[in-house]
Parts: structure tokens; sequence; C-alpha cells
């Protein structure tokens, strides 16, 4: 590995297939984790309309798969933990997860976070 100098700025000149493996595996596990955290940081409302601007449907019933009824029945029954703003039902896609799949969630947050 080479750290090259010169007027456009500081670069890093890979020379074993070694280095370049090691990179990308180093790259790959920080796309892994930024695309983790973009999933996780979703947000879900009880609505009729999905909200404009988003990536993702946010509405809570179509993430379930189930009617809007149901949705409301599973926040009624603390069967999903969730935040109340307003006249608003907010839930987080980790709450959604940790609904869905207990212990894959307990697996991507660690088993000491999954109880909390």
């Amino acid at each position: 590995m080479e750290l090259v100098i010169n007027n456009t700025g500081v670069g890093l000149s890979l020379t074993s297939p070694q280095e370049k493996y090691i990179l990308g595996l180093a790259a790959a596990a920080q796309a892994s984790e930024e695309a983790k955290f973009k999933i996780l940081s979703r947000r879900y409302t009880l609505s009729d309309e999905r909200t404009e601007g988003l990536d993702y449907d946010d509405r809570l019933h179509e993430r379930l798969g189930c009617c809007k009824n149901t949705a409301y029945a599973l926040l009624r029954a603390n069967a999903i933990r969730h935040q109340r703003m307003g006249k608003k039902i907010v839930v987080s896609e980790s709450a959604v997860f940790r609904y869905l799949d207990p212990a894959g969630y307990a697996h991507l947050v660690g088993a000491q976070d999954a109880a909390a």
C-alpha cells in the first residue's frame, strides 16, 4: 500500500490483491450498515394515504399486510410498540420487525438490546 500525494490531492495506491480484497470487505460492511440504518429509521402511521416524498409506503397496515382495523387492534393491545404524537400514532420499523420476527430482531440488534 502506498500513500500518493500530488497536486490533485492525496490518494491510496493498493499494491497487492489482499489489500484490495480487505478494502472491498470494509466497503461492503459499511454499505451494509448504512442500508440497515436507512431501513430501521423508517416510520409508519395509521393512514389511508401514503406520505409523498418517501421512498417507501409509510402506512402501517400495508407494512404488516393486514387491514387498517387489524393494525389498530394490534396497537391497542400493545402488541407493537408505538408513540402517540397528538392524534397521530407512529411506529418505528424496528418495532414492526420486533413484532413480526422477534428472533430475527434479537439477532439484528444483539440479544441484550432486544430485551429493552
